[in-house]
């Protein structure tokens, strides 16, 4: 983990409340972060726009990152993320040249690229029109690319596409992770209250990007069961995190989990 993503993942768990250096230093010496690159890190960040130093000697996320952090607290919506799926219905970006943050935010949401130019992923995300558009210009994609909605696919197409999202790895991980966190939440009230705070930031961290960047697939495409699994599993995990670290942080962050 660089120590800009510990930062922003930690600033993203106290939202608009923020908190203090000496908070963001005394957690980051549990990841082996000197303090003085905590610092300098906190400087470069702020620089950079990503984070605003709010009153003397405390941090927040700066209010353009807000886009992205909403994103990744929809990880909380669960199935709720999706609608019912007209079949054989594609949502399409056409983009000559995206930009790597055009990319990450269309892997992100779940598109694939099936030609050059072109990025599709099953329409059945929960927005819409007007809605849709403007959420992903939020994120980053620019006015350039033509975004399409209804779009059906030749057969050869279709089975591309979805073979591209390898369900059944994708089923797996699910899995795996339920298996993980589950044990985790057994053992971590039984660990030194240090090893616990960085067991619980680090692999809740790698739930919670699993779920943030689902695709959440149509249930025609993909069984949902071992997805909502893990969501309900990751809500129960989510808390547990926060109730070990709040007492050693002084209050209770909205989350503990990290998206770096």
């Amino acid at each position: 983990m660089k120590p800009g993503n510990f930062i922003l993942d930690l600033l993203r768990t106290y939202g608009q409340k923020g908190t203090s250096a000496q908070n963001l230093m005394s957690s980051s010496r549990m990841f082996n972060f000197s303090e003085n690159l905590i610092r300098v890190t906190l400087s470069r960040l702020a620089a950079r726009g990503l984070i605003e130093n709010f009153e003397r000697g405390h941090y927040r996320l700066a209010e353009l990152s807000d886009p992205i952090t909403e994103f990744i607290e929809e990880w909380r919506l669960g199935e709720s993320r999706r609608r019912p799926w007209e079949q054989g219905s594609f949502l399409m970006v056409q983009s000559a040249q995206p930009t790597d943050k055009e990319r990450w935010l269309l892997t992100s949401t779940g598109f694939r690229q099936l030609r050059a130019e072109l990025w599709l992923r099953p329409d059945n995300l929960r927005r819409t029109g007007p809605l849709l558009i403007g959420w992903l210009n939020e994120l980053g994609l620019s006015d350039e690319p033509i975004v399409g909605e209804r779009l059906m696919l030749q057969k050869k197409d279709y089975h591309s596409l979805v073979d591209d999202y390898r369900i059944n790895k994708l089923d797996q991980l699910y899995l795996d992770f339920v298996s993980r966190l589950e044990s985790s939440t057994d053992n971590l009230q039984k660990k030194p209250t240090d090893l616990a705070m960085i067991e619980s930031f680090t692999l809740g961290g790698e739930a919670l990007h699993l779920l943030a960047k689902d695709p959440y697939l149509p249930a025609e495409l993909q069984d949902p069961r071992n997805r909502e699994r893990l969501w309900q599993t990751m809500l129960r995990y989510d808390e547990l995190g926060r109730s070990i670290w709040s007492p050693a942080q002084g209050s209770m962050p909205t989350s503990i989990t990290s998206f770096g």
